[in-house]
């Protein structure tokens, strides 16, 4: 089709065209979801023109950059696609309308994600400039909406999980659609030229300075319900209506993997721990990458503790020295940590960083210091399981750090919260979108736990101030593989 494009824009947590301040500690979160790519080549194989642009991207690449300048220059834009994937998006992503709207008054804007389908009610009775918003699984509602607008014959009322207006009034149509496994298996996540820049694979590795890579969407959903997690199984169930998650064919994730090789990038980053995924689909996986010949590193979160063969066929597969393996043990103490949805023991993790050690593979610790559970003694705890890591594994491979968590709009800790004995709040959009205002720079606030959206009951029972000192003495002590809370949200 010639009739007109379809700009998709990543917008940043902080304002449009205001300065950024690297030097305060931005937040402007520049990774956009790995699920765009599948979208927009599902846009385009429908004929349909896609340009893309990662504004907080271009910021970090040339400090001089303004959207509203670059919008100005576009020409016979139809439709505008905003992602509202993550909660920290919530003000940006609005700020990003507003501009878009601004430059062209006409032109529907249309925000999709999970943030938005939570709150797609909210938003669009608090935003009368948002004209759609597609709730849930986006792939044929979003190619129906955008084959209307550009081509013409629009008809909104037939479009599932389409929120649209009729006299400016609201209307939310059924969400009835969610994506089936042949259909998914089928988008394409790796061809990304539809962005007008072609360096934010430097932005997408472990290494960054080092590297290149970009993250690889292998699956949809989850099985497990980690409390902290926006993203697990029951959020899917109450967001896009997906019961079971959804896997790509380990041969055909090969041969992406492939051919993000050839494009000559270091590193892939997968969506999904394949190790959670069962030895049938991670083997067939591996064995698939090394029957193509492929040379690549890979980042791997490991969403449990995986099984030592995983580990052999993994150092078998990817290039050990561009790669780095993730853990999230979120807290030195076991019970604090099966509260929060890991399943396995300190010494579990001690004798697989001992098995990881052999083959001198990067490893990343994560800990959070505000959980449900952490106090002043399981910070203790925390720091002692530090303390064994730095005594196993070599300083220079390993980065520990300790973060605060805010609560995610969906999660456990949301929807449940006296389970997790906490008191939730920031419930609806606009608290969210406050946060988002709030809390684009570091400031000390940040790392005495302040604006993550829960506290603790009763209020006053654990000290934060005091558990972020006591951590931040023991990584001035332990040496730079540890971190010292961050000052940032």
């Amino acid at each position: 089709m010639n009739d007109g494009g379809i700009l998709y824009v990543h917008p940043s947590k902080l304002p449009v065209d205001k300065p950024c301040d690297w030097a305060n500690g931005a937040s402007p979160y520049l990774l956009a979801p790995m699920g765009i790519i599948g979208l927009a080549n599902a846009l385009r194989e429908r004929g349909l023109d896609v340009i893309g642009v990662n504004y907080p991207m271009e910021v970090a690449l040339d400090t001089s950059f303004r959207l509203v300048p670059w919008l100005r220059q576009q020409n016979n834009i139809r439709l505008v696609m905003i992602d509202l994937h993550w909660y920290e998006h919530a003000y940006g992503a609005m700020d990003v309308m507003r501009a878009c709207k601004y430059v062209w008054p006409d032109v529907p804007v249309l925000l999709g994600g999970m943030t938005a389908s939570r709150f797609a009610e909210e938003i669009m009775a608090s935003f009368d400039a948002v004209d759609y918003v597609i709730r849930g699984d986006p792939e044929v509602p979003t190619v129906q909406l955008a084959d209307g607008v550009v081509g013409g014959g629009l008809q909104p009322d037939t479009i599932p999980n389409l929120s649209f207006r009729v006299d400016g009034e609201p209307v939310h149509n059924e969400r009835s659609y969610h994506s089936g496994p042949a259909e998914f298996e089928a988008l394409n996540f790796v061809d990304a030229s539809f962005f007008i820049n072609p360096c934010y694979a430097r932005f997408e590795s472990s290494d960054f300075g080092r590297l290149t890579g970009q993250w690889l969407c292998i699956g949809r959903g989850c099985h497990m319900n980690c409390g902290f997690c926006g993203g697990s199984k029951k959020s899917h169930l109450a967001l896009s209506g997906q019961e079971v998650i959804l896997t790509r064919r380990p041969e055909v994730v090969a041969d992406d993997i492939a051919r993000l090789a050839e494009r000559g990038l270091n590193q892939v980053s997968l969506s999904h721990d394949p190790a959670v995924l069962g030895k049938p689909y991670w083997s067939r996986l591996f064995q698939a990458v090394q029957d193509r010949n492929v040379r690549i590193g890979i980042y791997n979160e490991c969403w449990q503790m995986p099984g030592f063969d995983w580990l052999d066929a993994l150092v078998d597969t990817f290039v050990v020295s561009d790669s780095q393996i993730a853990f999230s043990p979120l807290s030195g103490n076991e019970e604090v940590r099966r509260l929060n949805g890991k399943f396995y023991s300190n010494d579990r993790l001690l004798r697989f960083l001992e098995a990881l050690k052999r083959h001198q593979l990067p490893v990343f610790i994560f800990f959070s210091l505000n959980l449900p559970g952490q106090t002043e003694s399981t910070v203790a705890d925390t720091i002692a399981l530090a303390r064994e890591i730095l005594k196993i594994y070599p300083a220079e491979l390993v980065t520990i750090a300790n973060m605060h968590h805010t609560i995610d709009p969906e999660s456990a800790f949301a929807v449940d919260p006296d389970r997790f004995g906490i008191e939730v709040q920031m419930r609806t959009f606009m608290d969210y979108y406050k946060y988002a205002y709030l809390t684009p720079y570091a400031r000390a606030e940040a790392k005495i736990g302040r604006v993550r959206g829960f506290e603790m009951k009763p209020a006053g029972s654990r000290s934060l101030s005091r558990m972020a000192a006591m951590w931040d003495a023991a990584a001035a002590e332990l040496g730079p593989s540890c971190k010292p809370v961050p000052s940032v949200w």
